[in-house]
């Protein structure tokens, strides 16, 4: 747990701690103690190096199937039906 503590800082893992902070102190200022949780969450996020997906947000990577064959098209015409 301590490992991702110090894994390498960037610059938006700074931007969400202080955001967190701001959230928190901006709850205990104004009395609005809803809002001490919801920062705390955040920081304690940032701290953690947790994000929404718990990097299980992969994508698979397409395949290529080689050529792909020409497939020719007919237009549909409708019938004019005198109702």
């Amino acid at each position: 747990m301590l490992e991702r503590i110090y894994r390498p800082w960037n610059l938006f893992r700074i931007i969400r701690l202080i955001i967190g902070v701001v959230v928190i102190a901006t709850g205990i200022i104004d009395h609005q103690y809803m809002l001490i949780p919801i920062g705390g969450i955040f920081t304690l996020m940032t701290i953690l190096d947790l994000n929404n997906c718990s990097n299980n947000c992969q994508t698979i990577p397409r395949r290529n199937y080689g050529e792909t064959e020409n497939i020719i098209f007919e237009e549909v015409k409708s019938k004019d039906y005198d109702h």
